[in-house]
């Protein structure tokens, strides 16, 4: 929604995961956010570590949003340093509410 609102560009690399489609397409499309739960951030970083994606590319993402599950503190950091997420926000699930979003630096509020 807030793509058709703000004049951007949704990518969606395959119809379903792929984290090596998901990382090439962030390089080719100099995409800026990233969405994903912390099992595919993992995996993604993963890729990285191994060299089966060239960690060229990133320096246009910035922000995106993580679901599903709280981030651990190591992978927030991780995010940070090798994707350049230095604005990712969680989205926590709380049972009978709404979710709630939280954004800041590594440490606070985590």
């Amino acid at each position: 929604m807030a793509s058709a609102t703000h004049a951007s560009c949704i990518v969606f690399p395959t119809e379903c995961f792929d984290p090596k489609a998901t990382l090439h397409a962030v390089q080719q499309e100099k995409c800026t956010a990233l969405y994903g739960v912390p099992t595919m951030f993992t995996v993604e970083l993963e890729l990285l570590a191994s060299g089966e994606v060239e960690r060229k590319g990133f320096e246009h993402l910035r922000t995106g949003i993580a679901a599903g599950s709280s981030v651990p503190k190591e992978l927030m950091k991780k995010l940070h340093r090798k994707l350049n997420l230095t604005e990712l926000s969680m989205r926590l699930p709380r049972f009978g509410r709404c979710g709630r979003l939280m954004k800041g630096p590594v440490g606070v509020g985590m």
